[in-house]
């Protein structure tokens, strides 16, 4: 059965059910004119305005009308995640950037979940988080490493608000893909629960373990970051770099590294607690944060 799609103004309203799914449109006057629709994949009004899609566009009414036939089923996410994960947060953030939604498992990495050979065996051989699996017409997709995910949602999503400067800035796309690799290459793998685990029995304090080796990090970082820099780690708007230094941040001051060294990357941080995505995608607000810690 088919049903009318109108969105009118800013005003966001239910405009009928595909297969039992609930539809919700939003459309403004704004360069992020958009349909918001749960479970349906988000057509931006300048790809409809160029595809074959029924329409009726009223310049004086800014309503718009489509045939639910025409809207095409999202992928449907479900994240296997860690509150005290970096590399979780790092999806997360994004997810709620984009306006994505994302349907959580959990998994407690101090209670070694993540070794549980049902967990291992179907979602993530390496033993760790963030997995993210895709369901889409009918398959099943996974996506093991956070920036691998973040490079995906960024794909297959280029109608969302972006996290990488435009492919017409190659530079600049490069500048960003640096400082993400400063924390996903050098600083994180080394400070990650794995190597804490292995040092411990070994007579190493983990917080000197942490000092040393995020701070060598966070000190690269601040470097590259002082010359590229404008509000965010390149230029004026957050990128993948952002997301991907704020929860490096939060655990360094979590080891209780000197911050004051770096304020270069303090100045980006502040400037992220500002933002709501940053604040949904915290280890401090999820599910499974301990009340206690929240």
């Amino acid at each position: 059965m088919e049903h009318d799609s109108v969105a009118t103004g800013r005003q966001k309203r239910a405009v009928g059910t595909r297969s039992g799914v609930s539809c919700w449109l939003r459309c403004c006057a704004s360069p992020r004119i958009c349909e918001l629709i749960p479970n349906v994949r988000i057509i931006s009004v300048p790809a409809l305005k160029a595809s074959g899609v029924h329409k009726a566009i009223s310049p004086s009414s800014e309503v718009l009308s489509i045939s639910s036939d025409a809207i095409k089923m999202a992928p449907e996410y479900e994240l296997w995640t860690y509150y005290r994960s970096s590399c979780s947060a790092r999806v997360r953030i994004a997810a709620h950037w984009k306006g994505i939604e994302l349907k959580y498992k959990y998994i407690h990495l101090l209670k070694n979940e993540q070794q549980a050979s049902d967990y291992v065996d179907k979602y993530n051989p390496s033993k760790t988080v963030p997995t993210l699996v895709v369901r889409e017409d009918g398959k099943e997709y996974l996506i093991r490493q956070s920036v691998s995910i973040l490079e995906y949602l960024e794909e297959v999503h280029p109608e969302l608000p972006r996290l990488l400067p435009s492919t017409a800035d190659p530079v600049a796309r490069a500048k960003v893909r640096d400082l993400v690799n400063i924390v996903a290459c050098d600083l994180q793998p080394v400070t990650n629960l794995r190597i804490l685990n292995r040092i411990r029995p070994l007579g190493v304090a983990a917080e000197n373990w942490q000092q040393e080796f995020m701070g060598a990090g966070l000190e690269a970082y601040e470097k590259v970051a002082s010359l590229t820099s404008g509000k965010f780690s390149v230029g004026e708007e957050v990128t993948m770099a952002d997301v991907v230094l704020v929860p490096a941040v939060d655990g360094a001051l979590r080891f209780k590294v000197d911050m004051a060294q770096y304020p270069t990357i303090m100045r980006i941080y502040e400037e992220a607690q500002k933002l709501e995505a940053f604040n949904r995608g915290s280890w401090k607000t999820q599910p499974d944060t301990p009340e206690e810690l929240r």
